[in-house]
C-alpha cells in the first residue's frame, strides 16, 4: 500500500452520496462499500459540479486510512 494510483487499472462505477463541500471531499458508494473521494482526485469536473447522487467511474485504491476513490469521473 504504497499509495500510489496504477494509471493502467480499471475504473468502476459509483454514486456520490455525501458531500463535505468545506472539506473539499465527498464519498461514494461501490456496492456495499464506501470510498473517500478528496477533490484533487477528480479528473473531468471540479468540486463545485458534483452533486449528491450523481454517478461517477473511479479507480479504486486501498491506504492506510481506508477505501480511496482516484482518477475520479463525472458521468453526463
Amino acid at each position: 500500500m504504497s499509495g500510489q494510483v496504477d494509471l493502467s487499472a480499471p475504473r468502476v462505477a459509483g454514486t456520490i452520496i455525501r458531500i463535505i463541500g468545506d472539506r473539499n471531499f465527498c464519498f461514494v458508494r461501490c456496492g456495499e462499500d464506501d470510498y473517500f473521494c478528496h477533490a484533487s482526485a477528480l479528473e473531468n469536473c471540479t468540486f463545485q459540479q458534483l452533486r449528491e447522487g450523481a454517478d461517477v467511474r473511479f479507480v479504486p485504491t486501498e491506504t492506510k486510512k481506508g477505501l480511496r476513490a482516484e482518477r475520479v469521473v463525472l458521468i453526463d
